[in-house]
């Protein structure tokens, strides 16, 4: 919500404080009631029966299948279009397969597709928020787009 906490994190003020929209005054105090002496201490919060399956810590499993599927074939994404940028961090990488090319992008958040040259040349991997297909006359480097999925 529009709410603006008060908070004290270094101990730097008297009291907890909160950030004011008056440029005469940056901050205010707060009034933060102190809990009454004697209240009971809050019950600890223990899982319920059946909620977990040991307690030995949870073993992570590989899925079976790619975390990706062909989108198109001999195609490519654009790179850029004026200012506007699809590719992610302006540059391409390079990858042995598709499957090394997913793994470097499932490292960069926002990837949602990516392309992959089987004869690329600087970089045969690129990394895309959205996929602008380049003009099938200008693709080379024999490309496959990918969708994560």
């Amino acid at each position: 919500g529009n709410h603006n906490y008060c908070r004290n994190p270094e101990g730097s003020k008297a009291k907890p404080w909160c950030f004011t929209v008056d440029p005469a005054a940056p901050f205010e105090l707060c009034e933060v009631p102190e809990c009454p002496a004697g209240g009971a201490n809050p019950e600890p919060w223990v899982a319920p029966p059946g909620s977990k399956s040991s307690d030995e810590p949870c073993k992570y499993t590989p899925p079976d299948k790619p975390g990706f599927v062909e989108y198109e074939p001999g195609r490519a994404c654009m790179d850029n279009r004026g200012d506007t940028w699809w590719l992610i961090s302006n540059s391409n990488f390079t990858t042995p397969d598709a499957k090394g090319c997913e793994d470097q992008c499932k490292t960069l958040p926002g990837t949602k597709f990516f392309t992959h040259w089987a004869a690329g040349q600087g970089g045969n991997c690129g990394c895309y928020r959205d996929c602008i297909l380049v003009a099938k006359d200008l693709t080379v480097d024999s490309p496959t787009v990918y969708k994560v999925v």
